[in-house]
């Protein structure tokens, strides 16, 4: 038999996962939003078709809406998920291809 304070120590557990997990995308929306924002403006059309200004607006979207998910301390998991891919996506797909790009250096 499950005891109350088995229940209570599930429950304190869950909430420092979530507010972990929470914390670390917001984290992970800021330093892409940062990064971003560091960016000159003329090398974003050359690695890929949207503009600084709109990969500022995802970015800076996905940082309020993972403040929102903390700050409601709900899991929307589908607004979660959409700030976490948009910042990958950036972090590891938009911001090296910017790099070599502005360093001029080849995969060769």
């Amino acid at each position: 038999m499950a005891s109350a304070a088995q229940f209570v120590f599930y429950g304190y557990v869950v909430n420092l996962v979530n507010i972990v997990l929470l914390f670390v995308v917001m984290a992970l929306a800021v330093i892409a939003f940062v990064s971003c924002a560091r960016q000159r403006a003329e090398v974003f059309p050359v690695v890929g078709p949207l503009s600084k200004v709109v990969w500022l607006s995802i970015l800076g979207s996905s940082v309020v809406f993972s403040y929102l998910c903390y700050a409601y301390r709900g899991m929307a998991l589908l607004i979660w998920s959409a700030a976490v891919a948009a910042s990958l996506v950036f972090l590891l797909d938009v911001r090296p291809a910017i790099r070599e790009a502005v360093e001029g250096h080849g995969p060769w």
